[in-house]
C-alpha cells in the first residue's frame, strides 16, 4: 500500500463541505476492485502514548492513559462529523481510523474494552498496520459478490471482533514469558480466551473461513467443539 501506487493516493480533488463551508479532504483514498474506494484518515497523535509509556509512577501512568484514551475518542468524534463516507465516491457508510502503532490500540483497549464499538456507532472502523490488509482484503472479497451496505461493514467489525480477542491473547501470552512461575494460569488463560465466551476467537475464525475464505489449512475439530459448545 505504498503511497502513489495505483492503489493508494492522497486525498487530492476530493472535496466534501462541513456545515461551516470549510472543505475537507481525506488523508488516503485506497482503491479496491470494481472502482470502489476505502477512505482513510490517519492523523493520530501518540503524545500522549508516549507519556504512558515513559511514566513509572502508577498514578501518572494511569493519567496519561487516560489523556490517550481521551484523544483517541475526540478524533473519533471529529472524523465522524466530517462525513467523508458521503463523498461522491463510491465507498462504504464507514470510514478506516488508522492508529500507526498496535501499542495505541492495545493501551486504549485495556482501558476501555467497549472503543472498538464506540467508534463502529460512529462509522468509524479502527484499523492497526496488523488489521489494515487483513481488513481491506476482506472487505474486497465480499464487495466481489454481495451486497456493498449489507456485509462491508459487517466484516469489517468480525475483524475489529478478531482482533480484540487476539489482542487479549497476546497480551496474556506476553505474561506467561515475563511471569515463568505463573506460566500454568497465563496457559490456560490464554486456551480459554480462543475458546470459550460469545464471539471467541475459534469461532470467528470458522465464520470467515466460512464466508469464503482460501485456507489450506483446517482447525482441529475438537478444539472447533469445544469452542461451538461456549
Amino acid at each position: 500500500l505504498r503511497e502513489g501506487s495505483e492503489y493508494v493516493t492522497q486525498g487530492i480533488g476530493v472535496n466534501t463541505t462541513n456545515e461551516e463551508g470549510t472543505n475537507l479532504k481525506p488523508d488516503y483514498m485506497i482503491k479496491l476492485p470494481e472502482d470502489k474506494y476505502i477512505i482513510l484518515d490517519s492523523k493520530v497523535s501518540i503524545t500522549a502514548y508516549e507519556r504512558y509509556i515513559n511514566e513509572e509512577e502508577d498514578v501518572k501512568k494511569d493519567a496519561a492513559l487516560s489523556d490517550l484514551l481521551q484523544s483517541v475518542k475526540n478524533h473519533i468524534v471529529s472524523l465522524s462529523e466530517k462525513r467523508y463516507q458521503d463523498l461522491p465516491i463510491h465507498t462504504p457508510k464507514f470510514v478506516f481510523m488508522f492508529l500507526p502503532l498496535e501499542g495505541i490500540y492495545s493501551a486504549v483497549l485495556m482501558k476501555d474494552e467497549k472503543i472498538f464499538d464506540f467508534a463502529a456507532s460512529k462509522n468509524i472502523i479502527i484499523v492497526t498496520p496488523t488489521t489494515l490488509l487483513a481488513s481491506l482484503w476482506m472487505i474486497g472479497y465480499i464487495w466481489k459478490g454481495e451486497n456493498q451496505s449489507k456485509n462491508s461493514l459487517l466484516i469489517a467489525e468480525k475483524a475489529g471482533l478478531l482482533y480484540d480477542k487476539l489482542v487479549v491473547f497476546i497480551e496474556t501470552f506476553k505474561q506467561a514469558g515475563d511471569q515463568l512461575e505463573k506460566a500454568k494460569d497465563s496457559y490456560q488463560r490464554s486456551f480459554n480466551t480462543l475458546i470459550n465466551g460469545k464471539g471467541n476467537v475459534v469461532s470467528k475464525l470458522e465464520e470467515i473461513k466460512n464466508m469464503g475464505a482460501s485456507n489450506s489449512k483446517h482447525m482441529d475439530k475438537d478444539l472447533v467443539g469445544m469452542a461451538e459448545d461456549e
